[in-house]
């Protein structure tokens, strides 16, 4: 029940904050309300008569919809919404128009008439609910909307091909504006008008219960809100209104006797869910992370290093620093000064909560993972994990050519993609293998908030993906490079306590590390010797270096000599300074290996990425060497 009471919790700290606030626009919607797609949208004079009307776009449909504890949870049956429904609701006339109506106005419109009756009646002064009911009751809104082009006839009948959103005719949900005196009210985006729905609704309500979220006598409810991570959404977090197959497992006869749950404390949860997931959540193929807590905005477990550093420093009120973060140093001392800072505002005792919310059935949502931790444990673990992944990426802008630089930790996302995933059509893609990708990110989130240890086969797989230059375009694999070895350093450090910096060390021993950066020289050399004949067309295609790089992290020494042999030629077109230079890097890493160590055809370790990456930017970093070909080269993809 904990997260129940944490988001009813937060239900009431959210509740309090725009009653302080007003420009707060804190979103909530009150008990017996949910979120729906509205398809058609209608304006009536205050006259109770038919102005005009709007089919609307997915994105202007959202719409708080009043609802009743049946209506609320609805499939396919017969329960209808309190004031914004289906056509089917709310024509009376609607039947002329269907070929086969059978019962349609027994079954749908009669009982919503009834039911909007009761609380016109209950509701005496709200002269919006009177010009409502009395237009309905007046039996024409089909034949109003035909009029005005809003509803297409076929033959005298409801066009079946004619949809919007995807739904045929009937089906539209309407939602309804009046008009006074020039003056638009839209009744779904008026906190007044919903919150007395919600008051008289709830004063129609009388089984009581033990209530196990608030500990108190209170009405229950089996009915639970739907459309929580996203208007239209209809699977559920709790469901127990199945009374047949088992539901209870012959352990119960009655759902409350399994649980209790009060109608209003389930209506506020829900509504503080969908909030949240709407403002503050990562959503991707309906796998929802997200952390809150009252007090300051949190920063997310699924955000990359610039956003949490931008958060960080937004809530101290500064500017993070415009120059770029050069060294890894210059990074940490950033990042350590932005948290430094931001530690003063987080209170010791106030609790975060971290939620991952995905399907487990069809219509069923689960809570895939739930955790619950102090604000400064969450930020310290948060941090840890950029920190101790933290590499020098490269990306680009939407539209700009331009390649730029940042240290830090990928976003989440972008290393699935890198690690996980393959080329199409330019672009790293783990493909059409929705549920596999959301488990991977799954997987990644204890290690962000939990300090866990990073999954073996994502290093395993980072690797794979980084020594294989010749499966993706230059710009991918660099970046698939650098994924790697962010993966790679945070590994070693968990495992043997082994701290690997971004800058090159002359003086490390590991073959691993050592081959790499024999790789890398290597590279370099034919870059150089390409760039001094200004051959185009041997300019742009992979070098000897990134042939063999996957067959030298399989088997280095046999590799190696081939690839030594294939320099001669390059090492010739240098000149004398340029060629004696590179000779002497080579021995200089030559003379660090240990005799066995080199002769091994044993694979190499991850270690390998990290020797390689760092030789290329100490090659990049010098001020008196050439010009960066490797970082400002343009290739395409």
């Amino acid at each position: 029940m904990s997260w129940l009471i944490n988001l009813v919790d937060m239900y009431d700290y959210l509740d309090s904050q725009s009653k302080t606030n007003p420009e707060s626009e804190i979103d909530l919607t009150p008990p017996a309300t949910i979120w729906q797609n509205a398809q058609l949208e209608i304006v009536l004079s205050s006259e109770g008569e038919l102005l005009r009307g709007e089919l609307l776009d997915k994105k202007d449909a959202p719409t708080i919809v009043p609802v009743t504890q049946a209506s609320s949870g609805r499939t396919s049956g017969p329960v209808p919404h309190a004031l914004f429904d289906n056509l089917e609701y709310l024509a009376g006339d609607l039947k002329d128009y269907i070929e086969k109506p059978g019962d349609l106005r027994t079954k749908k419109f009669e009982p919503y008439m009834e039911q909007l009756r009761q609380w016109t009646v209950a509701d005496s002064n709200n002269q919006d609910l009177r010009i409502i009911y009395d237009y309905l009751a007046k039996e024409t809104l089909t034949s109003d909307l035909i009029q005005k082009n809003l509803i297409i006839l076929e033959n005298n009948y409801l066009d079946k091909k004619t949809k919007c959103q995807s739904n045929q005719q009937e089906k539209f949900l309407i939602r309804i504006a009046i008009e006074s005196e020039g003056k638009l009210r839209k009744l779904w985006q008026e906190d007044s008008f919903l919150q007395s729905y919600s008051t008289y609704y709830l004063s129609t309500l009388s089984d009581k219960g033990l209530c196990y979220v608030s500990g108190e006598n209170q009405i229950l409810t089996t009915m639970h809100g739907k459309g929580i991570r996203w208007a239209g959404d209809g699977a559920k977090l709790i469901s127990s209104n199945d009374t047949s197959n088992f539901t209870f497992k012959g352990r119960f006869e009655e759902a409350t006797d399994a649980v209790g749950i009060g109608y209003d404390q389930s209506e506020k949860a829900h509504s503080a869910l969908r909030y949240l997931i709407q403002n503050q959540a990562y959503k991707n193929n309906g796998y929802v992370v997200v952390a809150f807590g009252k007090g300051i905005k949190l920063i997310q477990p699924t955000d990359d290093t610039e956003i949490v550093q931008n958060a960080l420093y937004a809530n101290l009120g500064l500017t993070p620093e415009p120059e770029i973060v050069e060294t890894e140093k210059n990074y940490a001392e950033e990042l350590n000064k932005a948290l430094n800072g931001y530690r003063h505002k987080l209170d010791p005792q106030r609790q975060v909560t971290i939620m991952a919310l995905d399907n487990a059935t069809p219509g069923r949502l689960a809570i895939q993972y739930y955790k619950e931790l102090t604000e400064q444990e969450y930020v310290a673990n948060v941090i840890y994990y950029h920190d101790t992944i933290s590499w020098l990426h490269f990306y680009k802008k939407d539209g700009d050519k331009r390649t730029y630089k940042h240290i830090g930790a990928p976003a989440q996302m972008d290393l699935i993609n890198y690690v996980f995933g393959t080329e199409r059509e330019g672009l790293m893609s783990i493909g059409d293998r929705n549920k596999y990708r959301n488990q991977l990110l799954r997987r990644l989130l204890p290690c962000v908030t939990e300090r866990a240890k990073i999954p073996r086969d994502f290093v395993d797989k980072a690797f794979e993906a980084a020594i294989t230059p010749l499966k993706k375009s230059h710009f991918n694999w660099r970046k698939s490079v650098s994924i790697a070895c962010g993966l790679i350093k945070k590994y070693y450090f968990e495992r043997d306590e082994v701290e690997y910096s971004m800058a090159l060390d002359r003086n490390l021993d590991d073959r691993s590390y050592l081959f790499g950066r024999l790789l890398a020289v290597a590279e370099k050399i034919e870059r150089e010797a390409m760039h001094a004949e200004k051959k185009d067309e041997d300019f742009k295609r992979q070098t000897n270096a990134m042939r063999y790089m996957n067959a030298l992290a399989k088997k280095p020494y046999k590799t190696w000599m081939l690839i030594e042999l294939k320099l001669q030629p390059y090492l010739k077109r240098l000149t004398l300074r340029n060629r004696t230079r590179h000779q002497i890097r080579l021995g200089e890493i030559m003379s660090n290996f240990k005799i066995d160590d080199y002769k091994s055809n044993k694979s190499l370790e991850g270690t390998f990425l990290l020797g390689f990456h760092c030789q290329l930017q100490d090659y990049y970093t010098k001020k008196n060497e050439s010009e960066n070909e490797f970082e400002n080269e343009t290739v395409e993809g």
